[in-house]
């Protein structure tokens, strides 16, 4: 489990070919639609290809968290202690009215200090206070995605 957001992730490459087909079908099924039924069908792919890739990879994932606000992830990832798995997906809709959605990994392997969080876009970066990690993680994706367009969070725990 200590590789699962590395290079060394067992099945990295084919998660990564899952993502370009998933955002292919996405994109086709949520064109010119709404923003709520974009989010159940984005969010539904997203469940569905993270849980089954970890299968694939051994590792069972669950849905622990959805919620429309940033708080509860902000609370649930300061409660987090070594070893903590999870990937997090957000949706919103930018300042243009486009609909959009992002997903990020935490990682924190049993024996170290600082949890690790991953962003494709912006890439790894540790916190100075594991017990504020929440706040770091969302004042980060505040910072990279303005939180005012986001309109809803998961959670995923990967065990």
């Amino acid at each position: 489990m200590a590789d699962f957001f590395t290079e060394n992730m067992p099945g990295m490459h084919r998660l990564f070919s899952f993502q370009r087909g998933f955002n292919l079908v996405s994109d086709s099924l949520s064109t010119n639609v709404g923003y709520a039924r974009f989010l159940q069908i984005d969010r539904d792919l997203t469940t569905n290809m993270v849980t089954r890739d970890g299968r694939r990879s051994g590792v069972n994932v669950t849905q622990v968290l959805a919620q429309n606000a940033a708080a509860p992830v902000r609370l649930y990832m300061n409660a987090r202690q070594s070893p903590s798995f999870y990937m997090i997906g957000f949706w919103g809709v930018d300042g243009d009215g486009d609909n959009w959605g992002h997903v990020v990994g935490v990682a924190w392997p049993q024996g170290d200090p600082q949890p690790h969080y991953f962003d494709p876009n912006e890439g790894v970066f540790a916190t100075t206070n594991a017990n504020q990690f929440g706040n770091d993680l969302i004042t980060r994706i505040d910072d990279d995605y303005d939180i005012t367009d986001i309109n809803d969070f998961t959670i995923y725990r990967y065990q």
